[in-house]
């Protein structure tokens, strides 16, 4: 038994040895540079969207990365990890793999997405996140209108890409935004055909926010554009959730029927013409369709629970729908 005993405790010390041994190797394999003629270091810059293996191969591809055993490391721990960040990054061929490993989870600018219909305040608690930003500088970049000398700029920060520096301020990254937008308006129309931006904008955040995606958007574009000519109310439930939303009990809440009384001047059930600013930062195909909408007879609209879209042009022929499909 004793023989037994001592036979099995040398093979669990053989076995842990070799884990050891392993793991050493490992981590040795790691810190040493993988070529003694380092190079000068260079900015390398990943795709936007990247991810951990994509961004891997891709050093691997240029030579930063030489080792196919680090290769396999450095992705699989990106994978894990959610660390590996898109971005650029100061880079040399011939650096350690942790060397690597470091530059890629800190990089000097990191792409971070802005998603279409987001509010300022989400696209702050977006960037407070990815950048550790605080209260502070958070209440900066909603408020950056103040450091323009305009008016609310809620609407104008364009959902997109952005590559955010480690030295960016709110203000930087919110200037950025508000530029970009500026610019694809300036880009995409002629002075010609460009209406009053403050309208287009209201119009497109509703069309953002209400439409159940892009193939629906020029519709609701010419529905809300013939209850404007009309003098009619918008009736547009968006705009309640506008009105109601907050950090607490999210941005976007469930609209109730007493939600329609609420005491506010985004409420488009109470008050006519468009909301005092745009409720959301709505994206290319929203501001594309605000612009051109629809030739349509149509003056109100529901989406069934496929989200497919019904329209009718009486208030009578609304109900109906409701009926028919909610």
């Amino acid at each position: 038994m004793r023989k037994k005993r001592r036979k099995k405790r040398k093979i669990v010390r053989s076995i842990i040895i070799g884990i050891s041994s392993l793991a050493a190797l490992v981590i040795i394999s790691f810190a040493v540079p993988e070529t003694s003629d380092s190079g000068e270091a260079r900015m390398v810059r990943a795709d936007a969207g990247a991810n951990a293996e994509e961004i891997v191969e891709s050093l691997y591809g240029e030579g930063y990365i030489r080792n196919p055993f680090h290769r396999e490391i450095l992705t699989l721990v990106g994978k894990l990890t959610k660390s590996i960040k898109a971005g650029t990054y100061e880079l040399k061929v011939g650096m350690s793999a942790w060397e690597t490993y470091l530059a890629l989870t800190h990089p000097n600018q990191q792409w971070i997405r802005l998603e279409e219909g987001y509010r300022k305040e989400q696209m702050a608690e977006v960037l407070a996140k990815k950048l550790a930003w605080s209260a502070d500088q958070k209440s900066e970049f909603e408020n950056v209108h103040i450091k323009l000398k305009r008016k609310n700029m809620e609407g104008y920060y364009f959902p997109s890409y952005y590559l955010v520096g480690k030295t960016s301020t709110p203000s930087d990254v919110g200037e950025q935004m508000i530029g970009r937008l500026e610019d694809h308006i300036k880009s995409k129309y002629k002075e010609k055909d460009i209406l009053n931006i403050d309208v287009v904008l209201a119009i497109a955040s509703l069309i953002q926010r209400e439409a159940s995606g892009k193939g629906d958007m020029e519709l609701i574009s010419g529905i809300i554009w013939n209850r404007l000519f009309k003098g009619m109310n918008l009736d547009i439930d968006a705009t309640l959730q506008y009105a109601k939303g907050n950090a607490r009990n999210g941005w976007w809440p469930r609209v109730r029927a007493s939600d329609k009384d609420i005491d506010s001047p985004y409420n488009t059930y109470e008050h006519a013409g468009l909301p005092p600013t745009p409720i959301a930062n709505p994206g290319p195909a929203a501001i594309q369709a605000a612009y051109n909408p629809k030739k349509t007879k149509c003056l109100f609209y529901i989406h069934d629970k496929s989200k497919r879209i019904h329209c009718s042009e009486t208030y009578k022929a609304h109900q109906a729908l409701i009926k028919k499909y909610l």
